[in-house]
């Protein structure tokens, strides 16, 4: 995936971790000196009567000084070198949005997706998904299948249509709701998807009302299904959460969609 915005929200929020974290050490800064198999330590301390940084050394029994203020000066640099990144990539993304693509563009034609993808990759798609007794003509309940996607897809919710828009912006291989047969047991994973780079199936599921608690405990014996057929978190199976107080978002689908692209 190309750098973007979540990138920059990462690199904020350890800006922010490791600033709160300084505040928390000792105050000063370490020197250490060579004495043969072992150091001196010393901090040296800012005197604001004399403006001046005074000197002092840190005895053996209070080395956990020294190295909280090794610490300190460690997090001191790692900052240096984020605020430095933020800059690099907060320019690069500003230039990078503004280019047109032409071959992701090209391939946002749903039909000329659809064709190159054949080209591609033949009939993989559907010969993996037929491995575990796939029929996407079981699809249930597609009346309640109210938001297209730019895919072609019709999808249930606003949170699914931009997962499935994600997917199909990245070019992935992918149904929705396709039945997978599981010790006996039918499910309708949300997207089915072909990880390109081992031709993987890769189960993603959105879970989409986590504050019911009726809703929340079937979606547990759902994971507890995959689970017990070998789709395991993180490794094949992909899952999202949400609240009605806390939306689905496209950070969450960013740094999900970089377990299908590793």
């Amino acid at each position: 995936m190309y750098p973007n915005q979540t990138d920059l929200y990462d690199i904020e929020k350890e800006i922010l971790d490791i600033k709160k974290q300084i505040t928390q050490l000792p105050e000063g800064r370490l020197l250490c000196e060579a004495n043969g198999k072992y150091a001196k330590h010393y901090r040296f301390i800012h005197n604001k009567d004399t403006n001046q940084e005074i000197k002092e050394i840190i005895p053996s029994k209070q080395l956990n000084l020294a190295k909280n203020l090794a610490l300190k000066q460690y997090l001191s640099y790692r900052l240096e070198d984020l605020d430095y990144i933020y800059t690099l990539l907060s320019k690069y993304i500003a230039r990078f949005s503004k280019h047109n693509f032409k071959a992701e563009k090209y391939l946002q034609k749903r039909h000329i997706h659809n064709l190159i993808i054949s080209s591609l990759y033949g009939d993989d798609f559907n010969k993996h998904l037929s491995t575990v007794n796939a029929d996407y003509n079981l699809q249930p309940h597609k009346e309640s299948l109210k938001f297209k996607s730019i895919s072609g897809n019709m999808l249930r919710s606003k949170s699914e249509l931009l997962i499935d828009q994600a997917l199909f912006h990245n070019n992935f291989l992918y149904q929705y709701e396709c039945p997978i047969t599981l010790n006996s047991i039918t499910l309708h994973p949300d997207f089915s998807i072909i990880r390109q780079s081992d031709s993987k199936l890769i189960i993603w599921e959105h879970f989409g009302m986590m504050d019911n608690q009726s809703y929340a405990q079937n979606a547990m014996q759902k994971l507890n299904i995959y689970i017990q057929n070998g789709f395991i978190p993180n490794i094949n199976l992909i899952t999202t959460y949400e609240t009605s107080n806390s939306p689905l978002d496209n950070r969450q689908i960013d740094l999900s969609l970089r377990m299908l692209q590793s």
